[in-house]
């Protein structure tokens, strides 16, 4: 997937709902934010999810999605195939819509991925 489509197909999600944010990761490389924070808040949030995919590991425990509400706002994390994307939203109510928009996306993603490995 070109850096284009990426970024197209990413902003198309960002208007499912009340989304206001969407960061996606590859271990723990940052591929794609547009996330409403500077840099270091950035990394501060992806170093907080490498910290909770840990924990996860200790426990031997492999979710695929968690979603979290905190002080202004609501988050929803997936993983699949060791990538990550966090999509910030506002309404509690939207987290499972948002899950299925986001998973597409993970599908069509990897599915590129896999076809350009090739």
């Amino acid at each position: 997937m070109t850096p284009e489509a990426l970024t197209a197909t990413l902003d198309a999600l960002k208007k499912a709902g009340s989304v206001y944010g969407v960061m996606l990761q590859r271990g723990h490389d940052v591929i794609f934010s547009d996330l409403p924070f500077e840099n270091d808040k950035v990394k501060e949030l992806s170093d907080v999810i490498d910290d909770i995919v840990y924990f996860y590991a200790q426990e031997s425990r492999c979710p695929d999605q968690l979603a979290f509400r905190y002080d202004g706002g609501n988050l929803v994390i997936l993983f699949k195939e060791g990538h990550r994307m966090v999509v910030l939203h506002r309404s509690a109510d939207e987290a499972d819509s948002i899950s299925k928009s986001a998973t597409s996306f993970f599908c069509d993603y990897l599915t590129g991925e896999a076809v350009n490995s090739f």
